[in-house]
């Protein structure tokens, strides 16, 4: 009696493959030998590997049929108890040892020899993808190219995309991408190479790209990947001038009245990529003698001035700059600063308040002529209903009551 192995599966590299061949021979069976046979998706036939010519199979190594086998030395053959079990074991076990192998129990007498077959399926984990793109420098509103290989794995694994952009709300958000996937063989490996391609249109909003090769293999998930932080060059953009007064930050405006004596500092804040450049320039004010203007301006994001006079009345402007491939970007932003004597300005301050102050009270002596007139209505239409109610009128020279009450 013979008995059929069960169907194993590995994973190549990592775990042996056993395969058991056990019979029992009965009272009139002369066994010869065993033979093991192998067929592989390399082979058109079963292929006699290895075999034991003895019966009674005691002590005796296995002869190799097929020598790159027994040069290999990963196939060992194992005899067990009366039983006669023979193991096939396979450590550690490659691509080339996937196939069907077949145990034959050789015995006399014409009888037809048993031959159990056993299918060895072999698993393999995917390998770390390898993420590349073209063009090496990436430009805002320019098309890219990602490029992810790697071998795929048994079972053959799949590829998924990611992209991460910058929000409005400086958080992260995580895009999933179809790209195009093509598969390829190569010679003596059993999982096939895999390329995925994701086409994308850059912008400076993304950060990060991930390329995710995933195999559901037994119960979990493989994943492997290989990502590449976006290096995204674009224009310069945003450009505001914030300012502070002494000590104290003013609110984002593109005119400001300082006094004479304060210090004033100017911050300019851009973005582009590559890191702008800041330059100051100002423009006094229309009828100003120039020549008292200020001409030398800091190249610096902040520009500061000191205890202020007339003369620093008049426009800065910031002008951030940067460039992309040899071409120059350019943005400017300004603030008006009017500098007043401050007696003066203390003066105009009070006046501004008084009149203010008389505004209020003209609109609350209108508010409150405005709800006395309406208040007078509302009584007026009130007393015009209860008088239709409850008045007599005369109706053809007779005197009438509503509601029901006779004259």
């Amino acid at each position: 009696m013979v008995r059929a192995p069960s169907p194993k599966v590995a994973t190549m590299g990592k775990e042996p493959v056993t395969v058991e061949c056990s019979y029992r021979a009965t009272g009139t069976d002369i066994v010869l030998g065993i033979n093991w046979y192998r067929k592989t998706a390399y082979d058109d036939t079963f292929k006699l590997i290895a075999q034991i010519p003895n019966k009674d199979l005691v002590d005796l190594p296995p002869t190799f049929v097929d020598k790159s086998l027994a040069s290999k030395g990963n196939i060992t053959i194992l005899t067990k108890g009366t039983f006669k079990l023979i193991i096939l074991e396979i450590k550690p076990a490659e691509c080339i040892d996937e196939g069907t192998y077949e145990c034959e129990v050789q015995v006399y007498g014409g009888r037809t020899p048993h031959k159990p077959k056993v299918q060895v399926h072999l698993n393999e984990e995917p390998s770390v993808p390898s993420l590349q793109q073209e063009p090496a420098i990436l430009v805002e509103n320019s098309p890219v190219t990602f490029t992810c290989t790697g071998t795929m794995g048994r079972p053959v694994g799949s590829f998924k995309w990611l992209v991460y952009k910058n929000t409005h709300s400086h958080s992260m958000e995580e895009v999933e991408m179809s790209g195009i996937t093509s598969f390829s063989k190569m010679s003596g490996s059993c999982s096939p190479i895999g390329k995925s391609t994701l086409a994308i249109m850059i912008t400076s909003a993304d950060q990060k790209v991930k390329c995710v090769v995933q195999q559901q293999a037994k119960e979990e998930v493989v994943q492997l990947s290989d990502e590449r932080v976006l290096d995204v060059q674009y224009s310069v953009r945003d450009t505001e001038v914030y300012t502070r007064v002494n000590t104290e930050d003013m609110p984002l405006a593109q005119e400001m009245v300082a006094v004479e004596g304060d210090d004033v500092m100017f911050m300019c804040r851009a973005r582009g990529n590559p890191r702008p450049g800041f330059a100051w320039s100002y423009l006094p004010l229309n009828g100003q003698d120039r020549s008292k203007g200020l001409v030398n301006m800091a190249s610096e994001p902040e520009l500061k001035l000191t205890n202020l006079t007339a003369n620093h009345s008049g426009s800065y402007v910031c002008v951030t700059t940067n460039f992309i491939y040899g071409r120059e970007h350019t943005e400017t932003r300004a603030v008006r600063i009017i500098v007043k004597d401050r007696s003066a300005y203390r003066l105009e301050r009070l006046r501004t308040a008084e009149r203010k102050k008389s505004d209020v009270l003209r609109y609350l002596l209108i508010g409150g002529i405005v709800a006395g007139a309406m208040f007078f209505a509302m009584v007026v239409s009130l007393m015009s209903v209860l008088c239709y109610r409850r008045c007599e009128h005369q109706d053809n020279g007779r005197p009438i009551r509503y509601q029901g009450v006779k004259a």
